[in-house]
């Protein structure tokens, strides 16, 4: 699998109106990246790569266009509430009609830009890191930020930005995997959280 990161535009004016502001704010940071990144800035886009072949490059670029579901709530609350539905329903005309309301009740169906980045947690990591938590904080609900990390593996980029722009943190909600999946099998898409990945307390 890889350690990898995954970014969702919820809101692609918003984004790229905060763009030029990360950009020159990112700027500021490329020195610490220089023994274990090849960064290239070209106006709004910009390319990160390992100095010793660890990962992909990272790509400020939308990799997919994708239908999202977003979690109106905290996702153990929704998941506790899909666990009264059945996969298979027998005999009940009315059960499609009850997913469509559990879904309109609980999530906001909406469409997203997707990027995502393997970087298999090599020394260039807090380079994309770095980043993608001033994407965050500039650009806010316009962007979900998930990573395969934690505090613990965020925790040198945290502390290169700590002070400076608000209080980051990894947020993981804790679901059992079989409860997850079956919500994932009543709503057959992306399922995102604002709840949860990186979060900017400010």
């Amino acid at each position: 699998m890889g350690y990898s990161h995954y970014w969702y535009i919820l809101n692609e004016n918003e984004f790229n109106n905060v763009v030029p502001t990360v950009i020159n704010e990112y700027r500021k940071y490329i020195d610490h990246f220089r023994d274990v990144a090849d960064i290239d800035i070209n106006g709004n886009d910009v390319t990160i790569s390992s100095l010793n072949n660890e990962g992909e490059t990272f790509e400020l670029r939308y990799l997919d266009d994708v239908e999202v579901y977003l979690a109106k709530y905290d996702l153990p609350r929704i998941v506790n509430e899909a666990k009264r539905f059945q996969i298979y329903p027998l005999m009940d005309y009315n059960y499609y009609k009850k997913i469509e309301d559990f879904i309109r009740k609980n999530f906001i169906k909406t469409n997203a830009k997707l990027g995502f980045v393997k970087t298999n947690l090599g020394d260039y990591d807090i380079s994309v890191t770095t980043l993608l938590a001033l994407l965050k904080f500039y650009a806010g609900d316009a962007v979900i930020i998930h990573t395969d990390g934690d505090n613990d593996t965020w925790h040198d980029t945290f502390e290169l930005l700590r002070g400076k722009y608000c209080e980051f943190t990894i947020r993981h909600v804790k679901i059992d995997v079989d409860d997850y999946l079956h919500l994932k099998d009543l709503i057959k898409d992306f399922i995102l959280s604002p709840y949860e990945g990186l979060i900017c307390s400010k």
